[in-house]
């Protein structure tokens, strides 16, 4: 009895630890069709603004963080199924003001995912932060400013882009693999 008690245990806590759930953003989970996920956003308040690449990708606009945004909401090409949503925040052509809000935005990350697992913010030759040309290494892709939070259910992303806005990416980890696989079936039908 013991033996089956402990065999119960360990099935129990192995199926338990398989079932994740996926990533949420504004506490909304990445799960479903982009259809579905974009009336969620909407009872948020972000507004439709635009549609890319055949549907499988909405633009919107809103807060997040108190902050006005563009919301990319990303789904796989066949299915639909959300994987990834990436706000931007509004442009701005003041190095010290992208940076101090990175600096604030990784701050509020840590606070809820703890330390990040990856963080990569560094200039490269001829570029270094503090020569009054960070904004011209950032557009010329020579200045990278990048942290990642891995989650049990998928990956944040901080970032500066060379848009000069901030970024802030949610991509689900079940989702994902359902996109690498729909994009694995379309680039071999090719074949």
């Amino acid at each position: 009895m013991k033996k089956l008690f402990t065999f119960f245990l360990l099935f129990v806590s192995i199926v338990g630890f398989g079932q994740n759930g996926h990533i949420k953003f504004r506490d909304v989970e990445l799960k479903g069709t982009i259809a579905n996920f974009v009336s969620e956003m909407e009872k948020l308040n972000y507004t439709i603004s635009g549609i890319e690449q055949g549907g499988s990708t909405m633009i919107m606009k809103g807060k997040f963080i108190g902050r006005e945004c563009e919301l990319y909401i990303l789904s796989t090409a066949k299915t639909k199924t959300v994987w990834k949503v990436v706000a931007y925040f509004n442009k701005t052509n003041d190095w010290l003001t992208l940076r101090s809000d990175y600096i604030a935005f990784k701050e509020l990350i840590n606070d809820k995912y703890g330390k990040p697992f990856k963080t990569m913010e560094s200039f490269s030759d001829p570029y270094h932060e503090g020569d009054g040309r960070e904004l011209q290494a950032l557009r010329k892709n020579k200045c990278t400013y990048d942290t990642f939070w891995k989650t049990k259910e998928g990956v944040v992303k901080l970032s500066i882009t060379s848009f000069c806005q901030i970024a802030i990416g949610y991509e689900d980890r079940i989702n994902s693999q359902i996109d690498l696989k729909e994009k694995s079936l379309v680039t071999t039908k090719d074949l």
